[in-house]
């Protein structure tokens, strides 16, 4: 890991999190399909690479967040609890599992990097 936990990449700074947070409300039957993640560009050397989902809520059956393989099947399943922060680089195939009752609550952001400014 680099700086304060942020995972390193080759000749770029980390430089903090995107501004531009966004808040994801998922209500029973709702869900993400299968995708990878965009990158945000804040100017020309700054970009994001990782996507940080905190999870806000319990109390909702199914909704997991599962990185997939590229057949779709389930990699890696994270069942979300409470404050729990989930941090994965933005090309890994993931979706948002249907939500079988309740409401499921997410903050989204992204870890930006700065390329090296030539002189």
């Amino acid at each position: 890991m680099g700086a304060g936990g942020t995972p390193p990449v080759a000749g770029m700074t980390p430089v903090g999190l995107n501004e531009r947070l966004r808040f994801y409300r998922y209500d029973r039957g709702h869900y993400f399909a299968p995708h990878h993640d965009g990158s945000f560009r804040r100017n020309r050397y700054e970009f994001s690479l990782y996507t940080v989902l905190i999870y806000l809520n319990e109390g909702f059956e199914g909704g997991s967040t599962d990185l997939l393989n590229d057949d779709d099947s389930v990699l890696y399943r994270l069942v979300p609890e409470t404050g729990m922060a989930f941090l994965f680089r933005h090309e890994l195939l993931h979706t948002g599992a249907e939500v079988l009752s309740g409401s499921k609550y997410v903050l989204r952001s992204d870890v930006m990097y700065r390329l090296p400014i030539a002189l």
